[in-house]
């Protein structure tokens, strides 16, 4: 099915469970009617699973290869999921143990790419793609213990009242 995320093409109360990830921080995204639509899309008691780009200071060629409006911090991304009428389940950031060389990446592409737009996706050889998901998985769990004061996004968990 296509449609927009500030205009989802379903019934109302459709959904059990809605996922967005890296969709309402997009320019073309009106973040507002995006969460209205999903509250609206959702049924009572259904839960949306939202994945963020946290912190403005790291913006960079990437977010302007994929056309970010905006990179959130957990209080802002915590109200926008309030204020659209969501009970909060979870809010938390995530790629907490990559963080690190992430914001040296990026201090780096800003002091010498600045102009460039370079997306930071692409394949990984398998052993550096395992390793990743071994690190991302033991910062989840750890992640239920201890809550990350950064990372690279944000996880936050609604449930529609």
């Amino acid at each position: 099915i296509e449609g927009s995320v500030n205009s989802l093409p379903f019934f109302d109360k459709a959904f059990d469970l809605i996922i967005s990830t890296s969709v309402v921080y997009h320019r073309r995204v009106d973040e507002n009617k995006a969460m209205s639509e999903f509250y609206r899309a959702l049924k009572f008691g259904g839960k949306l699973i939202l994945i963020l780009p946290a912190f403005s200071c790291v913006y960079g060629s990437h977010d302007k290869a994929v056309h970010t409006r905006k990179r959130y911090n957990l209080a802002e991304a915590v109200s926008l999921v309030e204020s659209s009428g969501f009970k909060l389940m979870e809010s938390r950031y995530i790629f907490s143990f990559l963080f690190p060389v992430f914001l040296v990446k990026r201090l780096v592409e800003k002091a010498f790419f600045a102009r460039k737009q370079i997306s930071d996706l692409e394949i990984l050889p398998g052993f550096l793609n395992l390793f990743l998901f071994w690190l991302c998985r033991v910062e989840w769990r750890l992640g239920k213990l201890i809550k990350f004061p950064f990372g690279s996004s944000l996880l936050i968990v609604g449930e529609k009242k």
